[in-house]
């Protein structure tokens, strides 16, 4: 090869990579899928331009497309553990927060989000949480009651969203719907 011919270095620097670009890392996606599955705590730790930034954002990725609600906060502005709990709380409440504003922008009569302090689902793998933590992995029940129509209406948009749970239709008998005229808000 001639001294003027250059050849273009294959990998990228600076950015995040992802797609074709991340290449060779199998095993740490593996591995590292599977510690987050199982709800183990990870610390990613290596030498500046390692590319951990780009393994964890392939992973989150990753089960994100498998249904799994993944929150990402940055560290580099959240000095404070008080800000970090708020970014928390942020990234989770936004997540459930799309059903609700969907269901009031259909004009439906109301949505209540409750969150489970302990639960199972169809893996059988059981969602604990402690006083201490904010865990993106416990149980949400998000109850919508309204006419059988109105609630079909939203079942497209449900199907679009939830891609881990159970949605589920049941009669209920309404015994007083009250609310005050005054305290309404559009």
């Amino acid at each position: 090869m001639s001294a003027s011919r250059r050849v273009r270095n294959p990998f990228t620097y600076g950015d995040l990579v992802s797609d074709e670009q991340f290449t060779d890392r199998a095993d740490e996606l593996g591995q590292l899928k599977s510690d987050l599955r199982n709800g183990q705590n990870v610390a990613v730790i290596a030498p500046r331009r390692y590319g951990k930034s780009s393994l964890v954002k392939a992973v989150l990725s990753g089960l994100l497309a498998e249904g799994i609600l993944v929150v990402e906060v940055d560290l580099m502005t959240t000095p404070t553990k008080e800000r970090f709990a708020a970014k928390l709380a942020k990234s989770i409440h936004d997540d459930v927060a799309s059903v609700v504003f969907k269901a009031k922008e259909l004009g439906l009569a109301g949505a209540t989000v409750l969150r489970g302090a302990m639960g199972f689902g169809a893996n059988s793998r059981v969602h604990t949480g402690k006083l201490v933590e904010v865990s993106g992995d416990m149980p949400i029940l998000i109850e919508i009651v309204d006419t059988a129509q109105k609630v079909e209406s939203l079942l497209p948009f449900l199907d679009e969203c939830v891609t881990e749970g159970m949605i589920t239709i049941e009669a209920v008998k309404v015994l007083r719907y009250r609310h005050n005229p005054a305290k309404a808000r559009r």
